[in-house]
């Protein structure tokens, strides 16, 4: 039995301009590969939307890492749990920016957070994993 634990947390976004965006991005892929965690991050010009994945340690530290960084604001988590398998088993960081895609993360989390947590668990992972790449 693995020890996996599952937290995904929406946040709004500081300002932070494009290239801020690709040095985030390229730490979080090197720690993340460091420290054996994997999951999907989705972002707009408003918001993060993140799915973590790992040992529990290393999840609720990263966590903890995320929650004093300025460049998010208001974080809530969605949802934080045990979970046998990876839904992102080897993918260190999916990084999407859905911007171009429709997609209004805030107005999708605002909706959400109004249901109970068990719509929510299910809701924020099926948009996970259908924007998470073939």
């Amino acid at each position: 039995m693995h020890n996996h634990y599952r937290l995904s947390y929406f946040s709004k976004r500081a300002t932070c301009p494009a290239p801020e965006i690709d040095r985030i991005l390229s730490s979080s892929k090197r720690n993340n590969t460091q420290n054996k965690l994997t999951g999907i991050l989705l972002y707009d010009d408003k918001s993060f939307l993140q799915l973590l994945e790992g040992d529990h340690n290393d999840v609720a530290k990263c966590f903890l890492r995320l929650a004093a960084d300025p460049r998010h604001k208001e974080i809530d988590v969605i949802f934080a749990m045990p979970t046998q398998i990876r839904l992102f088993a080897g993918w260190e960081l999916c990084a999407l920016d859905v911007s171009d895609k429709r997609l209004d993360l805030l107005k999708i989390w605002s909706r959400l957070k109004r249901q109970d947590k068990t719509h929510q668990h299910g809701a924020i992972e099926r948009l996970f994993l259908e924007a998470k790449p073939k």
